[in-house]
């Protein structure tokens, strides 16, 4: 793994932790939440990329303490949402880092509390998207959509949505946003994989199946994320056994399966897109056989095929660890080691991987 996170990459870095949320604003890593040795955390740090160097965020007005907690970039700000601390959350924060200060998220019109659901920055419509999850009971399939500007939330409609479903992979291209696959619920069954899903409109607010014709087999923490236009999902967990893939598909306006030469078969592993001028799609970490895998692979979007050769050596082998694109790079931190949560990363600078 090309690129370090600083002469000393844990002198100020956060506490060790998995399941926390992460975003790139500018050249800066913003991580929060999560779960650590000390149980549900609120503490975060922000990374500076061009110094190498970590300064912890404020703890006034920062969300309450909890896992699995998504976060993302909305415009300038950090925006985290959900997640659970012994019962699913229904509330969040936006973080500043130029002020190094929280808001509290209006909790008028939000969605229900839940977990192991989607946060999507629709950055042309300039909200972010809130949907499905688990709310302890049951699965969801209702979503709305955040605007930071007003803090104001809008009710998605459910008018041909999805069915119900956690840990799902939601990804947007500029105009639409898709959901596909997952963990959802027959009336009969507790889970059941799926594979099917939807692309939903924010500018009509309405939904449209997509198309059963070569979506990727049934899985769940499987990888989504849009290059450019088009959609590609990659891995997952699956009812094989060993349970894991080692395929997926691309999608503009029909599937286009993605097999052949590809990293090792995996689940619960990280995906980002580093655009123009290297135009790759990098896929990092994950569990598959035997256990925690600390490879990868680089993904050619204009020639719909895995580049040849080994990965770069990456950072020790963990899942549940959050990756950002911020500019050529891909940076990974955190995560569920083999010794436990860790408090590591790593920079990859796509541009120069062989």
């Amino acid at each position: 793994m090309r690129g370090r996170l600083g002469a000393d990459p844990l002198a100020g870095a956060p506490s060790a932790r998995a399941r926390h949320a992460c975003a790139a604003v500018g050249e800066r890593l913003l991580v929060w939440g999560g779960q650590g040795a000390e149980g549900n955390l609120q503490t975060g740090g922000v990374l500076d990329l061009a110094s190498g160097t970590w300064k912890p965020t404020s703890l006034a007005n920062a969300p309450q303490p909890r896992g699995y907690v998504p976060g993302v970039a909305a415009g300038e700000r950090f925006f985290v949402w959900g997640g659970h601390d012994g019962a699913p959350r229904g509330d969040g924060g936006l973080y500043d880092p130029a002020t190094d200060t929280w808001k509290p998220v209006s909790s008028s019109g939000a969605p229900s509390a839940r977990w192991l659901h989607t946060i999507t920055w629709a950055a042309e419509a300039e909200r972010v998207v809130v949907w499905g999850g688990f709310d302890g009971a049951d699965m969801l399939d209702t979503g709305a959509l955040y605007d930071p500007a007003t803090d104001t939330w809008t009710a998605m409609s459910t008018a041909g949505a999805p069915t119900r479903r956690r840990e799902h992979v939601a990804a947007w291209n500029g105009s639409r946003l898709l959901v596909s696959g997952g963990l959802g619920f027959d009336g009969l069954v507790e889970s059941v994989l799926l594979a099917d899903g939807g692309l939903f409109d924010p500018a009509a607010n309405a939904w449209e199946m997509l198309p059963a014709a070569g979506h990727p087999t049934a899985r769940y923490r499987h990888a989504a994320v849009a290059a450019g236009e088009t959609f590609v999902i990659w891995g997952g967990a699956t009812a094989d056994d060993p349970p894991y893939a080692g395929d997926g598909a691309a999608f503009s306006d029909a599937w286009q399966p993605r097999s052949g030469p590809a990293p090792a078969p995996r689940s619960g592993h990280t995906a980002v897109w580093v655009g123009p001028p290297v135009e790759r799609v990098v896929f990092f970490g994950g569990v598959g056989v035997p256990g925690r895998l600390a490879d990868g692979g680089i993904y050619d979007a204009n020639g719909g095929t895995f580049l040849p050769g080994p990965f770069p050596t990456g950072p020790v082998a963990r899942d549940q660890h959050c990756a950002v694109a911020a500019g050529a790079k891909m940076v990974i931190w955190g995560g569920q080691a083999n010794a436990g949560a860790t408090q590591s990363g790593g920079v990859l600078d796509v541009a120069a991987a062989p």
